[in-house]
């Protein structure tokens, strides 16, 4: 941006009135790509603005289970507290829960438990969180999920 600051430039154009709603072709709202580029503050003043803390892109993806793949528990609790739910499923069935456990994000997934996630969702293929953690060698993750009562797809009743 030419040395410009994206924030400054962002709040500038919140105060124009352009919609922070508004989806490109894959269905990203702005606040999909600020929680995907890490800027939480850029997030909040989405949120503030209006921005649909629900909005799913064209693969289900919500505001929360980006911020869940990325491992951004602040985001998540600001996203919680603006009404956004934490068992939304995507396209293949995964929870925001099940995508902090694909990449291991435990900060992530005890923020999610915390705001009531559902800790034996299974997904499309009958996965649940902890198969996640386990295939992909989240140990301390496992750990977290199987404290919280998380089981293996098979064994869930």
């Amino acid at each position: 941006m030419n040395g410009r600051n994206p924030m400054a430039m962002a709040a500038l154009l919140i105060r124009r009135g352009v919609d922070v709603n508004l989806k490109d072709e894959h269905g990203t709202a702005p606040l999909h790509l600020s929680i995907h580029e890490g800027r939480p503050e850029l997030a909040k003043l989405l949120i503030e603005a209006g921005a649909d803390v629900q909005a799913a892109n064209n693969a289900g993806n919500t505001p929360v289970q980006v911020a869940a793949f990325a491992g951004l528990p602040e985001v998540i609790k600001l996203l919680v507290e603006a009404g956004a739910p934490v068992n939304v499923h995507d396209q293949v069935g995964d929870t925001p829960l099940h995508d902090a456990a694909l990449q291991g994000r435990v900060e992530a997934a005890q923020v999610l438990l915390a705001a009531g996630a559902r800790v034996n969702a299974a997904n499309n293929a009958g996965h649940t969180p902890l198969d996640l953690a386990r295939q992909h060698g989240h140990g301390s993750m496992a750990e977290v999920l199987e404290a919280a009562g998380g089981q293996r797809g098979g064994d869930v009743l």
